[in-house]
């Protein structure tokens, strides 16, 4: 069985576009992964730890802030 993957597009505190996907492992078990803007021809871009433009770690606050502000809609 192949694992699923949901993702959305977060803003970091700079501005930046990063995109978070959660790789779901099992019914209730993920993992968050993050990755700097697509260019041409990738399916993921690169997966990064820090914001590319700013170097602040990226966590799963930004995540909570994305659904917080979607819900808020």
């Amino acid at each position: 069985m192949a694992a699923q993957t949901d993702s959305t597009w977060l803003v970091c505190e700079c501005g930046r576009s990063i995109r978070c996907t959660v790789a779901h492992e099992g019914e209730r078990l993920g993992s968050l992964r993050f990755f700097d803007i697509l260019r041409p021809g990738e399916i993921h871009g690169e997966r990064v730890s820090y914001c590319p433009g700013c170097g602040a770690r990226l966590e799963p606050r930004l995540l909570v802030e994305a659904l917080t502000a979607l819900a808020a809609r």
